[in-house]
């Protein structure tokens, strides 16, 4: 039996992200990744950020001691990202560019960089082993590519027991179904050996299940699918709050749900 699902717009896309955000433990963990891979990169870099989001990313990697490009290059394809990225990137201190276009796997890299990175981007893409493997060739040499991305643990598994009993309305954008263990195998298959990390994280689940909050958690788990949470069948939701609140665990009286993150990189020979 398979239950009817009304996928997210990027304006609800937009809304459910903020709250998922909010809750996670594993942000201070991309932005330290970030602070450390661009303090590795030489003076005068060029950045390329697949998938730049509000730009929130490279403003707090910045403000942590990152080190500061000379040009860094923002793709996102969200309207509702936009505005907020471009006042990010005019407050940012360095050449800039914003590409307003799709993902795909062919999009246009016309020109080189030191580093290109993707924050939880290659969800997006049909063809993510293609899309990498496309940026990979646009990097000079010495130069990096990083991922970061949900590992096979956490929600991972929570999204691939519970969307194949969605019919949707129409397809969804995000392929959360895509972990970290998928995008090595096919870099390894590729014949690269890419650094491959998995780290420790949590999301605060405090809260979440009173009532009082009952929006935020159809916020949250309307995040996790891509689709409408609130408009779900009844039986659908209490399965699925069942097993969110049968994953938590209580450390120093914080509830919490582990979501190990994962960080991928290569460098060009």
């Amino acid at each position: 039996m398979r239950f009817p699902a009304k996928a997210l717009t990027p304006t609800r896309f937009a809304e459910a992200f903020g709250v998922f955000v909010a809750r996670s433990l594993e942000y201070p963990q991309i932005i330290t990744q970030l602070v450390r891979v661009t303090q590795e990169c030489s003076p005068g870099y060029a950045c390329f950020d697949v998938g730049a989001g509000t730009g929130m990313v490279v403003r707090d990697w910045i403000a942590a001691g990152g080190r500061l490009p000379d040009r860094f290059v923002a793709l996102e394809p969200n309207a509702e990202h936009i505005r907020a990225l471009e006042t990010e990137l005019a407050e940012l201190g360095c050449e800039t560019r914003l590409i307003d276009a799709p993902f795909a796997a062919e999009f246009s890299m016309d020109e080189s960089f030191d580093l290109i990175y993707f924050s939880h981007s290659c969800y997006w893409f049909t063809q993510p082993i293609e899309c990498l493997l496309n940026a990979y060739q646009a990097l000079k040499p010495g130069g990096r590519l990083v991922v970061i991305h949900q590992s096979p643990l956490g929600f991972y598994p929570f999204y691939t027991l519970y969307n194949p009993l969605l019919e949707r309305d129409r397809p969804d954008g995000q392929d959360n179904a895509l972990s970290s263990h998928e995008l090595v195998a096919g870099l390894r298959n590729a014949g690269f050996s890419p650094r491959y990390v998995i780290e420790p994280s949590w999301m605060r689940m405090n809260g979440i299940f009173d009532e009082a909050y009952q929006d935020e958690l159809d916020q949250f788990v309307s995040f996790l699918l891509q689709a409408e949470f609130s408009q779900m069948n009844d039986q659908f939701r209490a399965d699925a709050i069942q097993y969110l609140k049968a994953a938590c665990v209580e450390i120093d009286d914080e509830l919490v749900i582990s979501h190990p993150t994962a960080c991928i990189e290569l460098v060009k020979e």
